[in-house]
C-alpha cells in the first residue's frame, strides 16, 4: 500500500509542477502578446521580435505537456 500511495504520490508532485510551470508560461506569453499588439503601432521589427518570443514559448509549452493531455487543454 505505502508503494502505491508514494507512486500516487510522484505522479501528483510531477503534474503539480508541471502545471505550475505552464502557467507561468502561459502567462508570459499572455504578457508578450499584449506588448507585441502595442508595438504594433509603433515598431513593426519590436512587434516581429514579441512575436518570435511567444511562439516559442508556445513551442516550449506543447512540448513540456505532450504527455500530459490534462494540463495541455487547462492551459490552452
Amino acid at each position: 500500500m505505502k508503494k502505491i500511495i508514494d507512486k500516487i504520490k510522484n505522479v501528483l508532485d510531477e503534474k503539480d509542477s508541471l502545471r505550475e510551470e505552464a502557467l507561468k508560461i502561459t502567462r508570459k506569453t499572455i504578457r508578450l502578446c499584449n506588448e507585441c499588439i502595442k508595438a504594433l503601432h509603433q515598431d513593426l521589427s519590436l512587434a516581429a521580435e514579441k512575436l518570435d518570443k511567444t511562439r516559442k514559448l508556445i513551442v516550449k509549452l506543447k512540448d513540456m505537456l505532450k504527455d500530459h493531455p490534462d494540463l495541455y487543454y487547462m492551459v490552452c
